[in-house]
């Protein structure tokens, strides 16, 4: 069990920094509403984003004991994804971009994921 939790942990931290380095590149990927989209375009997110996916993938390689760290690690990694979701779902209610529908179904997949690593680790600990 214990090489499985530590492989969502990389397999987590290497989504997390494709999806920031893919934010990075595109810098009007948001653009609704127009008053918010520097903030939603904004480099500090993505590379808040990157640090997070980057020491998540040290945690998962090193295999980090700290519940704390790894704790707030995966609570950065869920509003990452929570807050991309949400930007996105007011991209397709708002303004009607159906492109990012796979999109959002990927990101849900990606957050659930996020969850199940943070619930196994502190269950796999209790017992």
């Amino acid at each position: 069990m214990k090489h499985r939790i530590n492989t969502s942990f990389i397999l987590i931290g290497l989504t997390l920094v494709a999806l920031s380095l893919s934010f990075l590149s595109d810098r009007n990927f948001f653009f609704y509403p127009p008053e918010w989209a520097p903030t939603f375009n904004d480099i500090r997110i993505d590379i808040i984003g990157i640090i997070t996916g980057i020491l998540l993938m040290i945690a998962g390689f090193f295999n980090l004991k700290n519940d704390f760290v790894v704790g707030i690690l995966l609570a950065v990694a869920a509003a990452f994804v929570s807050f991309m979701i949400a930007i996105e779902l007011i991209h397709i209610y708002f303004v009607g971009v159906f492109r990012l529908k796979p999109s959002i179904i990927l990101d849900i997949y990606f957050l659930v994921n996020i969850m199940l690593a943070a619930y196994y680790r502190r269950s796999h600990k209790k017992r």
